[in-house]
């Protein structure tokens, strides 16, 4: 497979990905991801220290530059560069205009995998929603619309660790609305976000668990920690 050309910002980068490149622990993470994507080999640590450094030495880039690098590091196929373009994006979040939702999205949809999707809602879409309120009902509900499994699975996620600034009609909504659907990752999300937001509001959940017909996936995962 030909690659695509890096972005400048990117070019240090992938000297160094390629220097900590190990082709059995490649396969091993490829496989762990049932081979969706090819892997360099580079474990969790040490990707986030390449990260670490890469930042020291080269800085952030500018904003306006944020989404053609993501879509840079998505035109590779290995999995890290992917990795890297979400954290990237991570570090605008807290900051960031609703001109950031379309990167959002596009790290949403593109080489989806429960991996890049939960990553894209620990580093962007929560920091990015809990500054952006005001965006929270109109950008989800677009995503719940959609039909798109994992941009319905950011919808429900997007939430987690907010506990009492959840807006709980916004989560038990969606969750109804999505109750009966038969992917995995849709029923798993459901029981994840439920199980977060019990840890600060147990009552409410215990509750909406015996109100609400959920499928037993989602209410095994709601229950873990009761």
């Amino acid at each position: 497979m030909t690659k695509l050309k890096l972005h400048d910002y990117i070019l240090p980068l992938q000297k160094v990905y390629e220097a900590h490149s190990n082709a059995e622990q490649a396969l091993a993470m490829s496989a762990y991801m049932k081979n969706l994507f090819p892997f360099l080999g580079i474990p969790s640590p040490a990707r986030k220290e390449i990260f670490k450094q890469h930042l020291a030495t080269y800085g952030l880039p500018e904003y306006q530059d944020l989404f053609a690098i993501v879509k840079s590091c998505y035109a590779q196929p290995e999995r890290e560069y992917h990795y890297f373009a979400i954290d990237l994006a991570g570090k605008f979040a807290k900051k960031a205009d609703e001109s950031f939702v379309p990167i959002m999205e596009f790290m949403i949809v593109k080489n989806s995998w429960w991996d890049s999707v939960d990553s894209t809602a620990s580093n962007c879409t929560r920091d990015f929603f809990k500054k952006n309120v005001s965006l929270q009902v109109p950008v989800t509900r677009k995503w719940m619309d959609s039909g798109n499994m994992w941009l319905q699975r950011a919808a429900l996620l997007f939430q987690l660790n907010y506990r009492n600034e959840t807006n709980e009609k916004l989560l038990y909504n969606y969750i109804k609305e999505l109750k009966h659907s038969n992917e995995f990752f849709i029923q798993k999300a459901i029981g994840w976000a439920l199980r977060e937001y019990a840890k600060s509001n147990k009552v409410s959940v215990a509750n909406f668990l015996r109100t609400v017909e959920l499928k037993p996936l989602s209410i095994r995962e709601a229950k873990k920690h009761f």
